[in-house]
């Protein structure tokens, strides 16, 4: 994501009614916000960690798609959004294995089962 797209969302998520409430919010002066809009600056490393708390994002995404945003070689920028990708598909893998749950136990039928019922042990 790019900057603007983070105060989007956190406008939406906020509620807030503009980039002045935005600004109060991040910490940061009205003229900061601006610049972020238009594409003249990207997060610093210390407001990147700020959003990514607010939108509850991995900060590691945040930060490396500032990175990417203030990158001036297209090859910097390219690691740069591998790597925020790769934040992101970390955090949705966890998220999805979360809902997966384990696999249902099943009882052995083998011989260690034979033995054990006859030793008064048993095996689950």
């Amino acid at each position: 994501m790019r900057t603007v797209e983070y105060l989007d969302a956190l406008r939406k998520r906020l509620h807030l009614p503009s980039d002045y409430a935005v600004s109060k919010v991040l910490n940061c002066s009205r003229a900061a916000v601006s610049a972020y809009r238009h594409g003249e600056r990207a997060f610093d490393d210390t407001t990147a960690l700020r959003v990514a708390d607010l939108l509850e994002l991995p900060p590691a995404r945040v930060l490396a798609d500032m990175a990417a945003e203030r990158a001036k070689d297209a090859k910097v920028r390219a690691v740069w959004q591998r790597i925020a990708s790769s934040a992101a598909a970390v955090v949705l893998g966890l998220v999805v294995g979360q809902f997966a749950g384990p696999a249902p136990a099943s009882a052995s039928t083998g011989a260690a089962s034979a033995q054990s019922a006859d030793s008064g042990l048993c095996i689950m």
